[in-house]
């Protein structure tokens, strides 16, 4: 509820002070009247011709009469100099020192008053809103006043110059017509004060007749115009939320017969067959059940293999049961909905063949999660088996110490009972094999240390995996370069079984970069470039 407001109350005029006393002082005389001593006393001459009438005047203050010591050149004076000052300094000079002194006192005694006065009248006028154009008049008018008495100063101690002091005419006449202003609108206001009740009617008539005019009846078309707009607007939505709704239950229905059409068992069950055969799995295949959308494991001669399939057999099939249900569905709907795909140790009791199938086809499902294909979108892989860990998770593509922006690692300990996840930056599970690779790709490799590397890659890769004797690998190599090879295993032989004093024995570069051109040679001409390029990280 708004408070009635209360009637104003009458101002008082403001008194605008008089600044003609200010003003007065500009025209004394003495301010022109170059004033010195008597021209008839014999110190005259010399005084008037140095000009320093004033610092005489100043040194007199000094002057001991008892003394008769010089101020100045600290010497001894005659009996007459005092004299001569006291008639060269004469009662006319004495009555013009005076007057600047009264001028020097009366000008900042009225200055002072003024200020005041002025000051006064704005702190009474803070409200209004001249107040802070009267507060920039007002600090101009007192900067140029004690301008005015610096120069009345300047005169008191050079009494034989002549000063002019600046205006205050024009800045003094500003202020009237402001304050004269003021007190205009004071008489208006006390006059409608005067006449509150009849004003009061009248503003508020003209205050209905300004919103009647200007902006009610504005106003009122304006909501017209906009209220038949939203009403429109209204129906054609409503009109359209009726027709998406009649093609969303359209839509619905087409989805269900489409999916009623294409939900099938027989795409799964070719699908696990043509991986058994190709993974050399022939002693058992899927077929359909005598019940419907059923499966069953049949041996060649038609009877059930249920009862004789092996551990690791049973969870291969279960795995590929699995992998082909990620693109459908136990029922005839859902077959498009997203899903997350949980993968907890598939390769148990599997062996490392049928291992690195498992963990090929979770790769693929993996890159097309990655690329946005399919309705997978996103896949935990849990596992026991470092090797299939270190199967699942290769790409050539991911930094030594770093991770893809698409991938995390955990590694799930418990402890008392209780399972904890810990984050790892990189994949947390390497090879001591992968390691020695990391030794031969570092930049900054110890040229000794490198010998060791590279014989334990070459003697675990070819001899202990491939069964492969160096001097077959050696023979694999004609001319200058079998020369290298064979060097090269007789550094990396006697690197990895002696002790080098690094103070004596230097592995130049040069030597090195020769050594791994050999050493990348010799996975090349056995066929095994890509295990090279692999362990290298290249693409």
């Amino acid at each position: 509820m708004l408070m009635p407001l209360e009637a104003p109350q009458p101002k008082e005029p403001i008194h605008i002070p008089d600044g003609n006393n200010l003003l007065k002082h500009e025209n004394n005389q003495i301010l022109e009247k170059i004033v010195i001593g008597k021209s008839d006393v014999d110190i005259a001459a010399i005084i008037e011709s140095l000009g320093n009438s004033d610092w005489v005047k100043e040194g007199r203050k000094f002057y001991d009469d008892e003394m008769r010591i010089c101020p100045f050149c600290q010497q001894r004076t005659s009996a007459s100099l005092q004299k001569s000052l006291e008639n060269y300094f004469d009662e006319t000079f004495e009555r013009d020192l005076e007057a600047v002194n009264e001028l020097y006192s009366s000008y900042k005694s009225d200055a002072n008053r003024l200020l005041e006065d002025l000051k006064s009248i704005s702190q009474k006028l803070e409200n209004e809103t001249d107040v802070a154009q009267l507060i920039t008049l007002i600090d101009l008018l007192e900067s140029n006043i004690e301008l005015n008495v610096k120069l009345i100063d300047d005169k008191c101690k050079a009494l034989g110059s002549k000063f002019e002091l600046n205006s205050l005419q024009s800045q003094l006449k500003s202020i009237d017509v402001l304050l004269n202003d003021v007190n205009s609108k004071i008489q208006n206001h006390n006059k409608m004060v005067g006449n509150y009740a009849n004003e009061k009617q009248k503003l508020t008539a003209e205050v209905w007749r300004y919103l009647l005019d200007n902006e009610i009846n504005s106003d009122m078309a304006d909501y017209k115009t906009e209220k038949k707009n939203c009403k429109q607007a209204i129906a054609n939505i409503e009109k359209q939320i009726t027709n998406k709704n009649i093609d969303l239950r359209t839509k619905k229905r087409e989805i269900e017969n489409l999916e009623k059409k294409v939900t099938s068992i027989q795409p799964t069950i070719d699908n696990i067959n043509n991986f058994l055969e190709s993974f050399g799995f022939q002693g058992f295949k899927i077929v359909r059940s005598e019940r419907s959308n059923f499966y069953q494991i049949q041996r060649a001669d038609g009877s059930s293999a249920k009862e004789t399939l092996s551990e690791g057999e049973r969870n291969f099939v279960v795995f590929l049961y699995f992998y082909n249900l990620i693109a459908g569905s136990n029922a005839q709907e859902g077959i498009t909905s997203d899903r997350v795909v949980v993968f907890d140790d598939p390769v148990s009791s599997l062996d490392s063949e049928i291992l690195f199938v498992v963990s090929s086809l979770i790769r693929e499902l993996i890159e097309d999660v990655r690329s946005e294909i399919g309705m997978v979108k996103q896949v935990f892989v849990l596992t026991h088996n470092v090797h299939f860990h270190k199967e699942v998770t290769f790409n050539s593509k991911r930094p030594v110490d770093g991770k893809l922006k698409f991938e995390n690692f955990w590694i799930v300990k418990k402890l008392n009972n209780v399972s904890a996840l810990q984050s790892y930056n990189s994949n947390p599970i390497k090879t001591s094999y992968e390691l020695l690779w990391n030794e031969v790709i570092d930049e900054n490799r110890n040229n000794l240390a490198v010998q060791n590397s590279l014989r334990r890659i070459l003697e675990y890769y070819f001899k202990i995996l491939g069964s492969v004797n160096f001097d077959e690998i050696i023979n694999e190599f004609q001319g200058g370069e079998k020369t290298i090879c064979r060097s090269l295993f007789s550094w990396i032989h006697d690197g990895s079984h002696s002790v080098y004093d690094s103070l004596n024995i230097e592995v130049s570069d040069s030597k090195i970069n020769t050594y791994l051109d050999v050493f990348k040679r010799i996975f090349e001409v056995t066929g095994h470039s890509a295990h090279y390029e692999m362990m290298m990280g290249n693409n």
